[in-house]
């Protein structure tokens, strides 16, 4: 499966660079020998007019994951509070901050392009002959492409200029703004015209192209953004569902039952497994619906750099990722179940940041202001890339846009809904995620019992949800939109530094003082750390750091290293209190600064594109 995934990896860069070279050909004014005409007149050159499509989002992610996903109550970057990347993550982008623009831009070529496949395969000469299929699973391509691009710009800048016809930038400049339920309304019939067109993922071994699942599963992600809240443009600002939302969450349901009952998809059997997969370069066609490719040559920057586990810049064994700058609160950490095996694989508490030249090694995090989401890791790259390879920051790790787990809790969540209470099939879906995340001995007591308590009523079983999704998809760019559509983004951000604070202020009384650790004695390398007590515990129960009879300051355990954690009392505790405030100072509250009563996450459009409009774009989104 590794070569499967090399190889068509391969294809699509070869295609994508081929799409990039032969732009001009796309322009019917270009001198080239090449015409749309001679483009669709026979498949290869058909797929690679779709390909180029995908070319025009690789350096969107690379924006995406790192700045616009984060700033809500799990993620957050620490990026310099400037122009450029930091605004755009602290909800205080200015209009010229480039990297909007260049987004922006990106998207649109995107959708340009996807137009003109759009407008051109029906009456292409393969359209009808024996590529027809193939011809018209490009077409589906071409129509996922178109919407996945809109839900970003809707996303990221609220009601955006709409066409489904294929045009000059020169002309996209003077194209107004369209209300977005109705972009959303086009997109997702457009997507049910088309869902019979691709194949599923599982029958064509590959989730790095578009399939059935993907066109479906996207269909209802859109569906649950129209039918949820999203901050209005312009008047007075309001904050609203769209106009026929209890039609569109009947979609979104129908959309994630129809996938299920398929039988096409499945969960991976092991949580850890399917994230080191994805470092491997393997296919995973169970689980994963649709992953973003990258390579190790073509973008794919941010994750397991800026966005992962952070390592030495002088470590030579898996190259720097010292710029890690996805931060997660410690509230996030103590937040999961001590039993839940998703929890090390989403944040640790250990990091390579020590590392050198000459020793690799894990050691645990300076302080609890440096916890980072850890699901992308340098480390878990094979083949590692470190000696002449340490220096590249492309890791060709691929991001995971949809995966199955994902369609079980929208499932579970428009089940609730529509019929006022958790059904079974609810439940049973709730269920088959949480079976995953504990082990099988301890399923009667975190699944089923857990599940019944919470599905009570359709209020406790909804906040359940909006906790599960938390610990299941942390770190996959999900969480702040799914906090935009339940309008819970400024009280979850605010109710995180509420929890921060009780952290510190010692309320968290099932928190370690100190941290007790040592090398991994199996582990050859004397590289893998064990942690004794980074768990928490029950409440009420004794912490390691107050064993009767000793002191904080002069607690040992025979055989462990000792590095302070969350101390109290004491010169050291102190100190270390008063670095994670300022810790809280400089990250959270900077980094996720949403005023609640404004609402105001969406992002503006550069000033040189609103100029270039000659009038008809503004930032009528932006509350002032």
């Amino acid at each position: 499966m590794i070569m499967k995934k090399y190889s068509i990896k391969a294809l699509l860069i070869v295609i994508i660079f081929l799409s990039v070279a032969c732009n001009d050909f796309l322009d019917t004014s270009s001198a080239s020998v090449y015409t749309i005409e001679t483009s669709f007149s026979q498949i290869s050159t058909a797929e690679a007019a779709v390909v180029g499509i995908y070319s025009k989002f690789g350096a969107n992610y690379d924006l995406l994951i790192p700045y616009c996903y984060q700033a809500n109550d799990i993620e957050f970057g620490t990026f310099p509070l400037d122009a450029t990347q930091g605004n755009i993550s602290a909800y205080n982008a200015t209009l010229n901050n480039g990297l909007l623009m260049y987004l922006w831009r990106n998207c649109y070529a995107a959708i340009d392009q996807a137009n003109i496949c759009i407008e051109n395969l029906p009456y292409s000469p393969i359209w009808l002959t024996k590529d027809s299929t193939k011809s018209k699973q490009l077409y589906a391509e071409a129509v996922a492409l178109r919407a996945n691009a809109y839900g970003e710009l809707i996303h990221t800048f609220g009601d955006v200029p709409f066409t489904t016809q294929s045009t000059s930038e020169s002309d996209r400049m003077y194209l107004s703004k369209t209300n977005r339920d109705s972009i959303y309304e086009y997109l997702i019939e457009d997507l049910y015209k088309v869902e019979n067109y691709s194949p599923w993922s599982k029958d064509i071994n590959t989730n790095i192209r578009v399939t059935k699942g993907f066109v479906k599963g996207l269909r209802a992600r859109l569906a649950l953004a129209y039918a949820g809240f999203s901050l209005r443009n312009g008047g007075n600002h309001e904050t609203r569902r769209g106009r026929y939302a209890d039609a569109y969450y009947q979609i979104a349901d129908q959309e994630c039952g129809e996938i299920i009952n398929s039988g096409k998809h499945s969960l991976a059997p092991d949580y850890l497994t399917l994230f080191k997969d994805l470092h491997a370069y393997r296919t995973n066609t169970d689980e994963i619906i649709f992953e973003w490719s990258f390579s190790r040559s073509l973008f794919g920057y941010s994750l397991g750099n800026t966005f992962g586990m952070q390592v030495n810049i002088n470590d030579k064994k898996y190259g720097r990722a010292s710029a890690a700058n996805a931060f997660s609160p410690p509230t996030y950490f103590y937040g999961f179940d001590s039993l839940d095996i998703r929890r090390d694989v989403t944040v640790e508490l250990y990091d390579y940041a020590n590392s050198s030249a000459t020793v690799t090694k894990q050691t645990p995090v300076a302080s609890p202001s440096g916890t980072r989401i850890s699901k992308w890791r340098r480390p878990w790259v094979f083949p590692a890339m470190g000696g002449d390879m340490s220096a590249n920051q492309n890791l060709g790790i691929d991001f995971p846009i949809l995966r199955y787990a994902d369609i079980l809790l929208m499932y579970a969540e428009t089940q609730n809904i529509l019929y006022g209470s958790p059904t079974n099939a609810a439940k049973d879906a709730l269920k088959a995620v949480r079976k995953r995340a504990f082990a099988q001995n301890y399923w009667t007591e975190k699944v089923d019992n857990y599940v019944n308590a919470v599905a009570v009523d359709s209020s406790t079983f909804f906040n359940a949800i909006v906790d599960e999704r938390a610990w299941e998809l942390g770190g996959e760019g999900i969480r702040k939109y799914d906090l935009i559509r339940w309008n819970m983004l400024g009280s979850k951000i605010q109710q995180m530094k509420n929890n921060l604070k009780d952290l510190l202020s010692g309320f968290y009384t099932n928190v370690p003082d100190y941290l007790f650790w040592k090398y991994d004695p199996s582990d050859p390398t004397r590289e893998r750390i064990i942690i004794l007590n980074k768990s928490s515990i029950i409440p009420g129960a004794v912490s390691i750091a107050y064993l009767p009879g000793q002191s904080n300051g002069g607690m040992t355990v025979n055989g462990w290293n000792k590095t302070t954690w969350m101390g109290v009392g004491g010169t050291t505790g102190d100190s270390n209190i008063a670095s994670l405030f300022n810790g809280v100072n400089s990250y959270i509250v900077r980094g996720c600064s949403l005023d609640p009563a404004k609402n105001n996450y969406l992002q503006p459009i550069n000033s040189l594109i609103i100029g270039a409009s000659k009038g008809t774009l503004n930032n009528d989104q932006l509350v002032q």
